[in-house]
This record gives C-alpha cells, sequence and structure tokens, in this order.
C-alpha cells in the first residue's frame, strides 16, 4: 500500500516528545517493505514551517538548515517517497470543490485529499476531519 502522509504524521515521527511520538512511529514501523509513504511539497513546507517555529518547537527549535537536513535524512528512508504533483490533480480537486458544503471553502485539506486520490495514494493523518472526504482512501492513525 502507498500512502500521502500529512504534515501531523511526520511531525510526530520526526519530533520524538510530540504526543503522538509512539503512534505515528508504531505506524512507521509496521509499514511493510513493499509500503511507501509519499511526501508532497505542500507537507514538507508545512514540516519546515513547524520544525523552525519557536512557539511550536520551544528548545527544540531547528534553523531552517537544520529542519531541512531532517527532511532530507527522513526522505533518506528507503519507506518515503517524493509525490510530484500532476495535471490529474486538477480534476480530482474540482470533484472535491464541487461537493464542498455550506461555506467551507477550497483549503489545503482539499488539495491534500485531491492530491491523494488522483495518485491513487491513501491519506495518512491523525486529523479525523479528513472524514468529510467520502472518496478519499484513509487511515486515521488516532
Amino acid at each position: 500500500m502507498a500512502y500521502l502522509a500529512d504534515v501531523n504524521v511526520l511531525f510526530a515521527i520526526i519530533v520524538k516528545d510530540h504526543q503522538h511520538c509512539g503512534l505515528a512511529n508504531k505506524w512507521l514501523s509496521g509499514i511493510q517493505s513493499s509500503s511507501q509513504i509519499g511526501v508532497c511539497r505542500v507537507t514538507q513546507m508545512g514540516l519546515l514551517r513547524l520544525l523552525t517555529r519557536r512557539t511550536v518547537m520551544g528548545d527544540g527549535l531547528l534553523s531552517a538548515v537544520e529542519a531541512w537536513n531532517v527532511v532530507n535524512v527522513m526522505m533518506s528512508d528507503d519507506r518515503f517517497f517524493w509525490v510530484d504533483d500532476t495535471i490529474q490533480v486538477n480534476l480530482a480537486w474540482s470533484e472535491i470543490i464541487g461537493g464542498l458544503e455550506g461555506q467551507e471553502t477550497p483549503s489545503t485539506d482539499t488539495y491534500l485529499a485531491a492530491l491523494a486520490t488522483a495518485l491513487g495514494l491513501t491519506w495518512a493523518t491523525l486529523d479525523s476531519g479528513f472524514k468529510r472526504f467520502t472518496h478519499l482512501k484513509l487511515w486515521l492513525l488516532a
């Protein structure tokens, strides 16, 4: 199975004192050799942003270069791969936006759900709000 990992999962894998670190690393440890975890530019940017924010990291704050290196180390693990945006995501994103309820607006979540759907990946997250995307293959860690 191939996954597209949410930034909350990636952050929990990396940050050892995160409340879901154990859960995320248990999931990571259970990933079969035939499975892989995708990281896209949006989740990479989110991870870099979190790792370099004092309000998030406190005394564990990383510089931009240190955060970049942490992501590179993670990506050197054979279980991870880069997900490239494709033209197919536009159609999937359009369909998801067309199904939004009431005042809900397009967001990063709608884009990531569309990207996972377009590429046939399972979205791995700690965020139960993704249940609203009914056509999304979803793996909730928590």
